[in-house]
C-alpha cells in the first residue's frame, strides 16, 4: 500500500474516532493527549504508592488508625488555607512547577530518611505514620492542582466536551497503578525499575528528535526562527538536542536489555566475544564524532537530519552492547546507573523545551541515581569502571570453586536449640528471604540474639 494512501486512511480513521465519537477538534488533539497522559501519571503514581501507605498504617497498629485519619484531617485543614493564599497570589503557570518540585523533593527526602533509618536502626513506626499523612495530603493537592490547571487552559465549552476524555486517563492510570502494585512482586521490582528507566530514556529521545523535526518543518530559515523564539545559542541548543537523543537511546535499549536479563527473557550470563571492548570503544567514539559533526553542521538541515538518525541508531546499538557483557549479579548496579542516565536525559529534554521543572527533576533523579550507584558498588565491593568495562560475571568457575556441602532441612524446634547454643551467627540474605519479605523478622531475630549475648 502506498504511503500516501496509508496516511489518508489513518487521517480518516483518527478524524472519525477523535472527531465524531470523542467530539475533539483537530487543534485539540495534542492538548487532550497530553492532559490524558498527565492525569494518567498523577493517579497511577498515587495508586502505586497507596499500598505502601496502607502497609505502614497497619504496621503502626489498629489502635492508631483513627489517630492517623485525624492527623491527616488536621494537616489538610492547616495546609489548605496556605495553599489557597499562595495560589491566589501567584499565576498558576509559575506556581504549578513549584508544587510538583516540592512533592518530587519530598519523595527523595523520604527515600533518604528511610535509607538512613534502615542503616541506623531507627524506629520505623513514626516514619510510617508521617508517610501515611503525607501521601494522603499529596493525593489531595496533586489532583486539585491538576484540575485547576485544566480549568485555566480549557474554556467552559471545551470542558464539557473534553473533561470526560481526560478523566478516562485518570481512571486508566488508577487501574494501571493498582494492578502494578498488586501484581508486581517485591522481587520483581528491579526489572520494573529497568522498564521505567527504558521508557524514560525513550521519551527523552523522542522529545529531542521531535524538537529538531519542528526546526526542519520551518524550512530554510528554521534555525533562525527557532532561536529567535527560544532565545538560545545555536551551538548550545544543537549540543543539547544531540546529547538528549544519545543518552536517551543508550538508556532505552540498555534498560530493555537489563529488563530482559532480570525477567528471564534473556539469559542472565554475561555475553562476551573476542574484540567486544574494541567494538564498544569504536561505537562510543563513532557516536561522539557524529554528534560533534551534527553540532557543527546544524544549519545544513539535509545533512544534520541524516546525522541525527545515525546517532539514534548508534546510541541504541551502544546501549545493548554496553549491557550485554555484564553478568546478572551486577545488574542492580547497571539499573541504578541507567536510572541516573534517564534523569540526565530528562534534564537535557528540559533544556530542549525550556522547561525548568523537567531540568530540576531530571537533575535530582540523575544525582540521586549516581549516588545510589556509588553506594551499591561500595556495598558489593565493586568498582563501577570494573563492572562496566571488564565484563564481570563472564569468567567461568573452576570445578573446585562451586558450592560445597549438603543442604539439610531443619525444624523450628531444632533451629531454636542451634541458635541458643551458637557462639556466632551469620545471616546470609538471599532470594528466599526477599520472596517471603522476611527481612524485618530476620532483623528482629538478630536483635533478640544480640540481647541474649
Amino acid at each position: 500500500m502506498p504511503a500516501s494512501r496509508l496516511n489518508r486512511l489513518l487521517t480518516k480513521f483518527s478524524d472519525k474516532v477523535l472527531g465524531e465519537i470523542l467530539s475533539l477538534e483537530k487543534h485539540e488533539y495534542m492538548a487532550v493527549a497530553w492532559s490524558f497522559a498527565y492525569f494518567f501519571c498523577v493517579l497511577s503514581s498515587y495508586y502505586i504508592l497507596r499500598p505502601v501507605r496502607e502497609t505502614m498504617a497497619v504496621g503502626s497498629g489498629p489502635d492508631t488508625i483513627l489517630w492517623l485519619f485525624t492527623g491527616t484531617l488536621v494537616v489538610m485543614l492547616t495546609v489548605t488555607p496556605i495553599f489557597g493564599w499562595v495560589a491566589s497570589r501567584y499565576p498558576r503557570r509559575q506556581f504549578l512547577p513549584w508544587v510538583y518540585l516540592f512533592f518530587i523533593s519530598n519523595i527523595i527526602i523520604f527515600w533518604g530518611i528511610f535509607s538512613f533509618a534502615v542503616d541506623r536502626e531507627v524506629d520505623h513506626i513514626w516514619l510510617g505514620r508521617v508517610f501515611f499523612v503525607w501521601l494522603s495530603v499529596f493525593n489531595l493537592f496533586v489532583v486539585s492542582v491538576f484540575w485547576s490547571f485544566m480549568a485555566d487552559i480549557y474554556t467552559r465549552e471545551q470542558g464539557r466536551r473534553l473533561f470526560g476524555v481526560i478523566t478516562a486517563g485518570g481512571s486508566i492510570g488508577a487501574l494501571a497503578g493498582g494492578l502494578a502494585a498488586k501484581l508486581v512482586k517485591m522481587t520483581s521490582m528491579p526489572e520494573m525499575v529497568a522498564l521505567f528507566n527504558g521508557f524514560g530514556g525513550l521519551a527523552s529521545l523522542l522529545v529531542g528528535w521531535a524538537e529538531y523535526e519542528k526546526i526542519i518543518a520551518r524550512g530554510k530559515g528554521g534555525w533562525d526562527e527557532y532561536l529567535l523564539q527560544t532565545g538560545g545559542n545555536p551551538y548550545f541548543t544543537s549540543t543539547v538536542i544531540i546529547l538528549c537523543v544519545l543518552i536517551g537511546g543508550v538508556t532505552f535499549t540498555g534498560s530493555m536489555f537489563a529488563y530482559g536479563k532480570l525477567s528471564g527473557f534473556i539469559a542472565g550470563r554475561a555475553r562476551v566475544f573476542p574484540g567486544q571492548k574494541v567494538i564498544n570503544a569504536l561505537l562510543l567514539g563513532g557516536v561522539i564524532a557524529v554528534g560533534a559533526y551534527f553540532t557543527v553542521q546544524y544549519n545544513d538541515l539535509y545533512t544534520a537530519h541524516r546525522l541525527i538518525v545515525v546517532v539514534v541508531g548508534l546510541s541504541m546499538l551502544l546501549g545493548v552492547m554496553g549491557v550485554a557483557p555484564i553478568g546478572g549479579g551486577d545488574m542492580p548496579v547497571v539499573i541504578s546507573l541507567l536510572n541516573s542516565c534517564s534523569g540526565l536525559a530528562a534534564a537535557l529534554a528540559g533544556f530542549v523545551i525550556n522547561n525548568n521543572v523537567l531540568i530540576v527533576a531530571g537533575c535530582l533523579v540523575g544525582a540521586s541515581g549516581f549516588i545510589l550507584t556509588v553506594i551499591m558498588c561500595k556495598a558489593m565491593n565493586r568498582n563501577i569502571a570494573h563492572v562496566l568495562f571488564s565484563g564481570m560475571g563472564a569468567t567461568v568457575q573452576k570445578s573446585g570453586d562451586g558450592e560445597q556441602g549438603e543442604v539439610k532441612a531443619i525444624s523450628v524446634q531444632d533451629a531454636y536449640y542451634v541458635l541458643e547454643s551458637a557462639g556466632n551467627v551469620i545471616f546470609v540474605p538471599g532470594y528466599g528471604m526477599a520472596l517471603a519479605q522476611a527481612q524485618h523478622v530476620v532483623r528482629e531475630l538478630g536483635d533478640i540474639l544480640q540481647e541474649n549475648g
